[in-house]
Parts: structure tokens; C-alpha cells; sequence
């Protein structure tokens, strides 16, 4: 992706049911220094290559797969957070 110094990663959080799809969704992995949230449910804290960072499900989009980069790591262990915060973000829409 582009070269936001505050958004150093994101994360693919798409089926691969959707494997040949030209686009990706995907959830930006903003630098704590940068956030202004603190972590909670729906904004989980990890760390990816080295770098703290809190997952801005808010700001979920899809991008083209020429616009990502080289992958530098994975969150499967952590899974079950992502998805949290995006349920949380999705079934609390409809009260």
C-alpha cells in the first residue's frame, strides 16, 4: 500500500472464497504513537514486525491486490481478535 508512516501495515481480512478477486479488504494497522484511540474491543493492540499497533476497524476498505506490498507477517494467531472487533463494529450497526 502507500507509504503512510502512520499506517505501516494493514491486514487482509477477506474469505478466500474471494481468492481471484482483483480487489482486497482490508483493515489499516495504524502506529500507536499515532493513534489517538486506546485499545479496546474493537481497536485489539498487536505487534507486527517489531512495531506496536492498534487495528482501525473503523476505517475498513478494499484496495487493489497491486496495491499491497511484500507481506511481512501474519495475524492468524490473533484471528479471533480481529474478527471480534469487526463483529462487534458490524452487529452493533444494527442495534
Amino acid at each position: 500500500m502507500g507509504s503512510n508512516h502512520n499506517i505501516p501495515f494493514v491486514v487482509v481480512v477477506r474469505s478466500s472464497v474471494f481468492e481471484a478477486a482483483p480487489r482486497r479488504v482490508v483493515v489499516p494497522l495504524v502506529a500507536i504513537t499515532a493513534a489517538r484511540l486506546t485499545p479496546s474491543r474493537v481497536t485489539p493492540e498487536f505487534e507486527v514486525a517489531g512495531r506496536r499497533v492498534i487495528l482501525q476497524s473503523l476505517e475498513t476498505t478494499s484496495v487493489p491486490v497491486s496495491a499491497l506490498r511484500q507481506r511481512v507477517g501474519s495475524l492468524k494467531k490473533q484471528g479471533q481478535q480481529v474478527m471480534d472487533a469487526l463483529e462487534e463494529l458490524f452487529t452493533q450497526a444494527f442495534g
